[in-house]
This record gives C-alpha cells, structure tokens and sequence, in this order.
C-alpha cells in the first residue's frame, strides 16, 4: 500500500488516524505502515534524561529483569527528544502546578528488545502451563500474537529499525505535585486492552472519565511539544522516527520523513 492510498484509508474527513491504524494493529504490526516513511539521519546524539529535571523508574524495569545495556542506558534520548520533553514539562506545570513527567523508558537497543520479548513470551506461556521450547508452532504463534501487542518486532534492517532503538522514542507518564504516580487505568507495558489510549473514552462512571481525562491531558502536552502517540499505547511517545513520521503524514502533513535511523549504525 502506498502512502496516499494510506492516507485515503486512514486519514479521511472525520476520521481519526490514530483510532484507525489502532484497529489496523489489532490485525498485525504496524511495520508494513513505518516502511512507507523513509530515514533521512540527522545524526543528532545521545543525551541522558537528567534526574534534576526528570523522575524514573529506578530501578530501572528492564534492568531488574535481567537486560544487559552493555554500557548504554535507558535513560537517554536524542537530544531534540530531550528538548521537547522539557517542553512538554513545562506546559504540563502551567495546567497543573508543580506536577511532572516520570520516564519508564528511552533507549532501547537491539538486544535488550530481543530479550524482552524472550522474556515476555516465557512469562506469557508460564500463565498458560506452556514450556515455550516444546510448544507447538499453533501454540507459540498463539503467544507470540500476546506479546506483540506491547513489544515491536525485533528488527535487524536499517530501514526499518525499532522505534526505541532511535532513540526517539519514550514511555512515560504523570505525577502529581507529591510525586506520586497519577492513576491512568493501566499499567505500562501490560498486555490487555486498557492499554488502548482511548480505552475509557465512553466511560460514563467517575473512574473512568478520571483515567480518560489523564491520558488525554499527557497526550495533549506531549503532542502540543511536537511527539505523536502510539495508537496501541497510552504511554509511548515519539519524535523523529518512522511512526511519528506516519502519524504526521496520516494528519496532513506532506513529505515527511523520520530524522532518526538506529543509534548504533551512524
């Protein structure tokens, strides 16, 4: 498919692209869709999210499951990234005083991606009384569906590589003026469908029209800082990759084309 018979399918008058290519998730990876974007590297680098600006999840949650980095961190971001979360910080504390943006993930190499999804696919076959290396092949297309749903492909092609192995991308999410985590009616990285960012929209009771407004007041100061949502996470933000690229095409933009390719390979 090509990027206008894309755009003609997912980006019509009175259409949402975001809730569109959600549902075009549900049927299979989005890679097909990130491939139409091309790369043209900036070669920007790697700058660490600083803990004077930025709380995160320590220990970081990867890392305790095992994750080897190999002398890199989650923590860092391209440094037009950073800029931009200090942006999106700054227009979350005029709305909500003394409230900030808490990081569960930046950069993410190749292989920790690799072992994440290894790692999600044991705990995914535990809960189902499988042993992963003696299941059938219905079995592990079956589980591997499950951990898809919150986990990109691992990816070795330098045209299509892993939005966090850009660094472009972060996982994030609010904390009030305590520094206690704001409810957003899921967990990161958890596989089910509150994961869906527009999950609660049609809540009527007062928990769920709670969860929906905070994912919709993260969403607006992150997009309005120049990040484009995961249409599939609620937590995932990114600038400068083949997705955010897509999402920008899908509203209107012309031309557009990612600015970040995996850090590794410039």
């Amino acid at each position: 498919m090509t990027l206008a018979a894309l755009r003609e399918r997912f980006g019509g008058a009175g259409r949402n692209p975001a809730d569109e290519l959600e549902l075009a998730k549900s049927c299979g990876d989005t890679l097909p869709y990130r491939s139409l974007i091309v790369i043209e590297e900036c070669g920007e680098p790697l700058s660490e999210l600083p803990r004077s600006e930025f709380a995160r999840f320590e220990p970081h949650p990867y890392l305790a499951a095992g994750a080897q980095y190999e002398g890199a961190s989650p923590f860092w971001v391209r440094e037009g990234v950073l800029f931009r979360l200090m942006a999106a910080q700054e227009l979350l504390r005029q709305r909500k005083p003394n409230w900030g943006l808490k990081i569960f993930d930046a950069y993410r190499p190749n292989q920790v991606q690799e072992y994440m999804v290894r790692y999600t696919r044991n705990q995914v076959a535990a809960e189902r009384g499988i042993d992963p290396d003696s299941a059938s092949d219905e079995q592990l297309a079956s589980i591997m569906s499950e951990v898809y749903k919150v986990w990109a492909m691992p990816s070795e092609d330098l045209a299509l590589p892993t939005p966090h192995s850009t660094g472009s991308a972060v996982d994030l999410t609010l904390i009030d003026s305590r520094g206690e985590v704001v409810d957003m009616g899921g967990e990161i990285d958890a596989i089910c469908s509150e994961t869906l960012p527009n999950f609660y929209r049609s809540s009527t009771d007062d928990y769920g029209v709670r969860m929906h407004a905070n994912r919709s007041l993260l969403n607006e100061i992150m997009s309005e800082a120049g990040f484009c949502r995961l249409p599939h996470e609620w937590w995932h933000f990114s600038y400068g990759d083949q997705m955010w690229g897509l999402l920008k095409s899908l509203q209107g933009s012309r031309d557009v084309a990612a600015i970040y390719g995996r850090v590794a390979d410039w």
